[in-house]
């Protein structure tokens, strides 16, 4: 009955060991994800960014191409106002 008890008493605190190691292994798996999910976060953030850029860029270009458009059509005398 003892020898009994003393099985009970290993594999409880096999368990308990196990169940520790699994925790200690989700607070690092969480910590890891939690900063994965930062960094995710900040590269959406310069994407944004970067598009952002990218069509004041292209607006700016529109903007030039217009004008050289305008310019051309008065020194060629084939302007109009459609502005």
């Amino acid at each position: 009955m003892a020898e009994n008890m003393e099985d009970q008493k290993r594999i409880i605190e096999e368990k308990d060991k196990l169940i520790k190691r699994q925790f200690i292994r989700i607070e690092e798996l969480e910590s890891e994800l939690t900063a994965l999910k930062e960094e995710r976060d900040a590269l959406l953030c310069d994407v944004n960014k970067l598009r952002f850029e990218l069509e004041m860029s292209e607006l700016k270009r529109l903007k030039d191409v217009r004008s050289y458009i305008n310019v051309f059509s008065v020194d060629c005398g084939v302007y109009e106002d459609n502005r």
